[in-house]
This record gives C-alpha cells, sequence and structure tokens, in this order.
C-alpha cells in the first residue's frame, strides 16, 4: 500500500484536475490504490470480519499517508479539547460504524451501553427532525454522542470525515459553528479565505470513497450514513444482543439524503 506522497499538490496539471479534487474532494489516484486495497479484503468474502479488517487497514494507511505529510504541511489549530467541529451531521460508512460499535461492545458495560443508546436516540431524533424540514444543513449545532468535555470519547475510531478535517484558525471554525451560511457564503464570495486543510481531506475523503466503490464492486449496498442515526440503531442492536445478525439494511433509516451536504 501507499507508505509516502510527495507533495500531493504537485498532481494537480491544470484546471480540470483542480475542479475534480475541489468539487469531490478525492485525490483520483490515490482513490484508484485504495479501492483496489479495499477489494483484496472483499473480494475472499463480505464477512462482518472482513469487512470490518477493511475498515482497519483503510485506516492505517490514510493515517500513514498524512503523518508523512504533515511536516510540510500548513500549520493548524486543531488540538485535544477544541469541539466547534462535533456539532454536525458526519458521513460514515457500513464499515466505520461496525468497527464504532464493536469497540463499543468491548469497552462499555451494560449499563452504560443502555444510557448511550438513550442519549443516541434522542440525538438522532433531534438530527432527523432537523434534515427532514431543510436536508441540506450540515451545521445542526447538536453536540456529538461521543463528545463529553469537549474531548472525543472514541477518538481512535473516529469515523474518516472526522480524521480528515483540521483547520489552521479556531475562530474560523468557531464562526462556522455560531454562523454557518454568513461565513460560507463569505468564502463563497471571496471576502474571507476557507481555513480547512485540503490535503487531509482529498487522503481520508478518498479512502472513505474508496470503501464505497469496493462494496459496490462486490454486490454490498456501499451507501453514505448520518453518523448519530446510524450509531443509534447499531447500539440498540447492541443493547439487544442482535449484533451476530447485523445487515447493511439494519441502516436503511440512515442514508444521506442526496441533496444533504457535509
Amino acid at each position: 500500500m501507499i507508505k509516502q506522497v510527495n507533495k500531493i499538490e504537485k498532481r494537480i496539471k491544470g484546471e480540470a484536475d483542480v475542479s475534480l479534487w475541489l468539487d469531490y474532494l478525492i485525490e483520483p489516484s490515490m482513490l484508484e490504490n485504495f479501492v483496489g486495497y479495499c477489494k483484496s479484503f472483499l473480494t475472499k468474502g463480505t464477512s462482518v470480519g472482513s469487512v470490518r479488517k477493511m475498515s482497519n487497514e483503510i485506516v492505517a494507511s490514510a493515517d500513514s499517508i498524512w503523518l508523512d505529510i504533515i511536516p510540510d504541511a500548513p500549520d493548524f489549530d486543531c488540538r485535544k479539547g477544541c469541539s466547534w467541529c462535533c456539532h454536525q451531521s458526519v458521513s460514515v460508512t457500513w464499515p466505520e460504524v461496525l468497527n464504532i460499535v464493536c469497540y463499543l461492545e468491548q469497552n462499555l458495560k451494560p449499563v452504560q451501553v443502555k444510557a448511550l443508546m438513550e442519549l443516541s436516540k434522542d440525538k438522532a431524533d433531534k438530527i432527523l427532525k432537523k434534515m427532514n424540514i431543510k436536508s441540506n444543513v450540515a451545521f445542526h449545532k447538536i453536540p456529538c454522542l461521543f463528545l463529553e468535555d469537549d474531548i472525543c470519547t472514541i477518538h481512535s475510531v473516529r469515523p474518516l470525515q472526522c480524521r480528515g478535517g483540521f483547520s489552521e484558525e479556531e475562530d474560523y471554525c468557531k464562526s462556522l459553528f455560531e454562523n454557518p451560511k454568513k461565513t460560507q457564503k463569505a468564502v463563497k464570495d471571496g471576502h474571507i479565505r476557507g481555513q480547512f486543510l485540503i490535503i487531509p481531506k482529498l487522503i481520508y475523503n478518498s479512502a472513505q470513497v474508496a470503501m464505497i466503490y469496493a462494496m459496490k464492486e462486490v454486490g454490498m449496498k456501499g451507501s453514505n450514513y448520518e453518523f448519530t442515526v446510524a450509531i443509534s440503531i447499531l447500539i440498540t442492536k447492541l443493547f439487544n444482543g442482535e449484533l451476530d445478525s447485523l445487515v447493511e439494511d439494519d441502516l436503511k433509516p440512515a442514508i444521506m439524503a442526496k441533496n444533504f451536504k457535509v
């Protein structure tokens, strides 16, 4: 798998390439490598074990690429205890939520699972209500289910979208939290510069899309899900002792609307 990436920016060779990168935030050659890597885990079977192994390996590869690039990347303000970005919808895949719920199974007591199930249902209902009112609002301002004292409690198994989010300025993230429409319009109109780093987004988005492509190629659903809603469904399964019977279709209620932008 890819171990070194030399200055990804050098791969941009024209306006068409720039458009592809910025419109979809994926890097084509990296995506191709990731897809091949993902398929190597699924062609022998699509069991929960195979899917989870694929997810773990692709996350490790994406992390390795990003760690190699960090020394050449712009400085960023992201740090433990800063959580402005943890109040919005996150797009996740079946392998990612499987890893998280298995992590919870291994680390939580039954009473903690029950409390988390109740909390997740409450948060999921609120998010679904906002999605139904206006389905392109990602910044719902509802704290992440796993955010405690501004710290992520599942950091080691956090979603790819969370792994790829880095900002040069905390104030920019605060502005997005407090007034997302105004801030996004100001960026679009060129009045202010967006502060999110593009390179980590390209890496982790490419990894996530690669898993989706690979799953579809072997006959799986390969859908995108709203994180809190998907987790709420699986935590309920965990509480009821039904993890052994999990299938992708269990997450249908959490499928992202096509016009829901995150």
